[in-house]
């Protein structure tokens, strides 16, 4: 439900007008605006997306979808968590880089797209959740429509 609700945030909140320029701030009060501006941005935003539930439960339900092909499955759940890795860290490193590329409207549209791609992700674990769950109330095929047989 928490990942649900961070991609509703995202689908509706403006992310992007949340983080203005300080030269918005006051001339002597720029310091602490953007000290204020960046706590906000690490702690509920970045924080949550990387390492927390919804991180978290991601790797342990595609870790249990992996756990019927053994060591080859593993390894490649560790191949795929160190790409993601180093991907994000590039993506980190390449932060001033892609704001100028897509301007304030284009990091808007991305925020929002992901967002939904968030909530869907959301949906499918709570479906599968409560299917295993419950034994009956959801068919397998609705939780897990892309499962291999």
């Amino acid at each position: 439900m928490i990942l649900f609700i961070l991609g509703l945030k995202m689908v509706g909140d403006d992310f992007t007008a949340s983080f203005a320029d300080a030269a918005d701030a006051k001339a002597g009060d720029s310091h602490t605006y953007v000290r204020r501006r960046v706590e906000q941005m690490i702690v509920p935003f970045a924080m949550p997306l990387l390492i927390g539930p919804g991180a978290i439960s991601t790797v342990i339900i595609y870790a249990s979808q992996a756990k019927q092909y053994g060591l080859p499955g593993a390894a490649l759940g560790i191949g795929a968590i160190a790409a993601v890795s180093v991907a994000t860290l590039l993506s980190f490193l390449a932060t001033p880089l892609i704001s100028r590329l897509l301007g304030k409207i284009g990091l808007s549209i991305i925020v929002r797209v992901l967002g939904l791609i968030l909530c869907a992700m959301a949906v499918q674990f709570l479906l599968a959740g409560i299917a295993d769950s419950t034994h009956g109330l959801i068919r397998p095929e609705a939780a897990a429509p892309y499962a291999t047989k």
